[in-house]
């Protein structure tokens, strides 16, 4: 016997799998952070890592547009943000974006595995349809029907003695005391023989003379002796000055994040962005809290920067910082 030959549709799907899969992924560093922040007016200025994905090498304006795009998107989201007890806020971002062209890849090799997914099922039907209809010509035997059960008797059946059913005798309930508790309440007690006194005071003790303080030589002291009354210090008086006020700093080291596992990424892996917040004391510079939240958001998108960041800003719970600062 010879082997049926393979049907053209195998073929067709065998090899839209592997132009589905065969596709290359490429990811360039576009920009990166730095562990010294500077502070201006009061605000640190936001760290930024970002990776351009596509099918092909990113172009140099590509990268250039998606870097100019994620930054803006960043500090805009960023802009008047505080952390807890009014602490300096350090936004630290990692994030991976794609390319128009990676998009269209994806998009099409999800297409062509939906319509390989449907090919294969249709081929399945029709192998196991050629299949059946090879059998044998001649009829076989029916099958003898199963004979019908016979009616149950309406009457004259045999019905069950009725069981009988035990009665339990109601417990014995203690008849009702007829007087009140003497304590009805949690430590309020009553009692019978309740009393009422009645009394006058007088206070018939004489005004008591005022002795003012006495001196070293016992003679009363003058009244403007009571208490020092500073005058206006002179323009040279050397005690007109200003206590020192601290300044904020002008620049926050931190140690390097935990880098984004962008190894980890599939083929059908969308956007990325990961986003760590640090709370610095405005006048140390030392780092107190910290947090880290993870979404498939696009790193460009102001308005859906804006949206995860207010939110991982105001959901979760804060840890302590543990050396995160850089010697």
């Amino acid at each position: 016997m010879t082997a049926a030959p393979r049907p053209r549709s195998l073929r067709l799907v065998t090899v839209a799998a592997l132009l589905t899969f065969g596709c290359a992924v490429v990811r360039t560093p576009a920009t990166g952070m730095s562990e010294v922040i500077p502070v201006r007016d009061g605000a640190a200025d936001p760290q930024l890592a970002l990776w351009v994905e596509g099918g092909d090498a990113p172009t140099a304006q590509e990268t250039e547009e998606a870097t100019a795009r994620a930054r803006a998107a960043l500090s805009e989201a960023a802009h008047g943000l505080e952390g807890p007890d009014g602490d300096l806020l350090v936004v630290r971002a990692q994030g991976v974006t794609r390319t128009k062209g990676r998009r269209a890849n994806q998009a099409a090799s999800a297409v062509g595995l939906v319509v390989g997914a449907v090919v294969v099922v249709v081929v399945a039907i029709v192998a196991l349809s050629q299949g059946k209809g090879g059998g044998s010509k001649g009829g076989g035997k029916a099958s003898p029907a199963r004979a019908a059960p016979s009616p149950r008797p309406r009457g004259g059946g045999f019905r069950p003695a009725p069981v009988p059913v035990a009665v339990r005798p109601p417990r014995f309930s203690p008849a009702p005391l007829p007087f009140a508790p003497r304590f009805p309440h949690d430590g309020v007690a009553l009692y019978d023989d309740p009393s009422i006194h009645l009394g006058l005071w007088f206070d018939l003790s004489g005004p008591v003379p005022y002795v003012p303080p006495q001196g070293e030589a016992g003679f009363p002291q003058p009244i403007a002796s009571y208490g020092a009354t500073p005058g206006a210090p002179d323009e040279g008086d050397d005690l007109a000055f200003e206590p020192d006020v601290p300044e904020p700093v002008s620049e926050v080291r931190l140690s390097a994040p935990a880098p984004l596992p962008i190894e980890e990424r599939g083929f059908f892996a969308g956007d990325d962005l990961v986003v760590e917040l640090v709370s610095v004391d405005r006048l140390t510079g030392e780092p107190r809290l910290r947090k880290v939240a993870r979404r498939s958001v696009d790193p460009t998108n102001a308005a859906e920067v804006r949206k995860f960041l207010r939110r991982a800003l105001a959901e979760g719970a804060w840890e302590p910082v543990v050396a995160t600062t850089s010697p």
